[in-house]
C-alpha cells in the first residue's frame, strides 16, 4: 500500500488517504507526500491517555466538543492529513466529525516525542499546525520529562512558560497537568 501511494506522480489528498487498504499500516501526507508513521510504544500511549483524561475531566462534563486520539485521519488542508497523538474538536465544530475522519483544524494538538518522531513533530508537524491555526499544541518529551506548550500568537506559535511545574490549557480553561507527576506515573 504505502509503495503503490508513494509512486503516484500528483500530490496525495483525504481521497487517498481514505482509499488507503486498511492493512495496518500508518501514514500521514504532508504537503501531498506520504509519511509512515510508527506504532506507539507503551509510554507514548501511556502519556496520551493522561493528557486524554485530564482534557476529558473538563471537557466531557461541561460538554465543551470532544477529544480524540491517534490514529485518526484529521484533514489540516488538501494535501495535509495528520494522526495528532490527542486533540481537542470544540462543539462549534461538530459537523467536521465524519464517518472516517475529522475534516476540520483542532483547536487543541499534543504530541508525543519519539525517537523517530522528534524532528517531525518539533519542525514539519508544528509547520503545519501553525499555518493551519491550531490554538494550543503541547509538545511532550518522555526523555526530558518536560511538556512544552505553544500558544498562536499573531499567526505563530509561540512557547510558553511552563510556571511551578504545571501546564495549563488556555483552550480548555481548568486543565491544568503537574509534569512531574505526569512522568512519575508512568511504568
Amino acid at each position: 500500500m504505502a509503495i503503490a501511494l508513494a509512486e503516484l506522480q500528483r500530490p496525495l489528498d483525504i481521497q487517498d488517504y481514505l482509499n488507503a487498504p486498511e492493512d495496518g499500516e500508518r501514514f500521514e501526507i504532508i504537503n501531498g507526500g506520504m509519511f509512515e508513521v510508527p506504532s506507539p510504544g507503551p509510554k507514548h500511549i501511556e502519556l496520551g491517555l493522561a493528557i486524554l483524561y485530564a482534557f476529558n475531566e473538563v471537557v466531557k462534563p461541561q460538554k465543551l466538543g470532544k477529544m480524540y486520539v491517534a490514529p485518526l485521519g484529521t484533514r489540516f488542508s488538501e494535501n495535509d492529513i495528520l494522526e495528532p497523538d490527542v486533540m481537542f474538536i470544540s462543539t462549534s465544530q461538530r459537523s467536521s466529525v465524519t464517518a472516517k475522519y475529522l475534516d476540520a483544524v483542532p483547536e487543541f494538538v499534543a504530541e508525543i516525542l519519539s525517537p523517530s518522531s522528534r524532528k517531525h513533530d518539533l519542525v514539519t508537524k508544528m509547520a503545519i499546525y501553525q499555518r493551519c491555526g491550531v490554538r494550543e499544541y503541547w509538545v511532550v518529551d518522555p526523555i526530558a520529562h518536560q511538556v512544552r506548550p505553544f500558544r498562536l500568537r499573531d499567526g505563530r506559535l509561540v512557547e510558553e512558560a511552563v510556571v511551578a511545574g504545571v501546564v495549563q490549557s488556555e483552550v480548555v480553561t481548568g486543565v491544568t497537568i503537574n509534569v512531574k507527576e505526569l512522568f512519575a506515573e508512568l511504568w
